[in-house]
């Protein structure tokens, strides 16, 4: 878990960083504006990820497809969410980002709307990673796309950042999140151990595990 957890630092919290190196300062700022303000919308949905956890837990060692059933239903859930979310946020750049901000910022708002694809992305691949992976020991394979999307972020920052600064930094990020969830899809499929598609899902007792 500390792997992961710094794999995840390597993309979320370096940000800034490398758009500091490649760009200037005010890129930074009109950056840093705009993924607080969709990290702040993303956050709403920590509450069911932490309520729901427990559960899946208990549900991988008792009842597996029970727990493939409630992530099922979580990735709906969060999907429907994600979509909300994302359009709120692209509709009303314009008006809350000078709001909440200031008019200053009036260059984040096209930020913003590369962004809001954000709470879609990082919203069902916590509903995988956090409800699935874990709960059926596959926190190894998780810190490994964890790791392997920070190379993407990073490779993505610096063909975009040069040229289009704080939206290019914006471009790298959400191309990475993308690459997240189809390798945690594709990983899981794989396997036969993706609880989106029941119909080819494989599941051990629970006796045995299924771990990495």
């Amino acid at each position: 878990m500390f792997l992961f957890r710094s794999a995840l630092s390597l993309y979320s919290l370096g940000n800034m960083f490398i758009l500091g190196l490649l760009a200037p300062v005010s890129a930074v700022g009109y950056y840093a504006g705009a993924e607080r303000f969709v990290r702040m919308a993303i956050g709403t949905l920590d509450p069911l990820s932490q309520a729901l956890y427990p559960r899946s837990s208990q549900l991988a060692v008792a009842n597996r497809r029970a727990a493939a059933r409630q992530t099922r239903i979580v990735f709906a859930l969060t999907g429907v969410f994600g979509v909300a979310m994302g359009s709120f946020i692209l509709l009303s750049a314009p008006v809350v980002i000078p709001f909440v901000l200031g008019n200053e910022f009036q260059s984040s708002v096209t930020t913003v709307r590369i962004l809001a694809l954000l709470p879609l992305e990082i919203g069902l691949s916590t509903a995988l990673g956090y409800q699935w992976m874990l709960p059926m020991q596959m926190d190894r394979t998780l810190t490994w796309v964890a790791l392997l999307t920070g190379v993407v972020n990073i490779v993505g920052a610096a063909l975009l950042v040069p040229r289009f600064a704080q939206n290019g930094m914006a471009g790298a990020l959400v191309t990475a999140e993308l690459f997240a969830f189809v390798a945690i899809m594709w990983t899981l499929y794989r396997r036969r151990l993706n609880p989106i598609f029941p119909s080819s899902l494989t599941l051990q007792p629970a006796a045995q595990g299924v771990s990495d």
